[in-house]
């Protein structure tokens, strides 16, 4: 398959998949973000850049590395607005 070809569909499944992940963990303005949520956000990112252009490695463990760190940041927003002992160690 041609490689331009294959990075448009990676593209694609990326996008898509950063933007239903991101309406999951919730929106907020850049100066309320947190620096947790800061590198989280980078990460993803990153994974997804990785998912659409690294043609040596196959996508399907890229896209579940995304869901991994997607889930696990939501998860971590879930803990601190649950108990507030907890936000109060990982919040700082």
């Amino acid at each position: 398959m041609n490689e331009g070809l294959v990075v448009a569909v990676r593209s694609v499944i990326g996008f898509f998949s950063l933007l239903i992940f991101t309406r999951i963990i919730g929106k907020e303005q850049i100066s309320q973000l947190t620096f947790f949520d800061y590198v989280l956000g980078i990460t993803i990112g990153s994974i997804a850049a990785s998912l659409t252009t690294d043609l040596s490695s196959r996508a399907w463990p890229l896209w579940i590395g995304l869901l991994s760190w997607a889930a696990l940041g939501y998860l971590m927003e879930l803990i601190t607005l649950k108990w507030r002992y907890a936000a109060k160690y990982l919040e700082g």
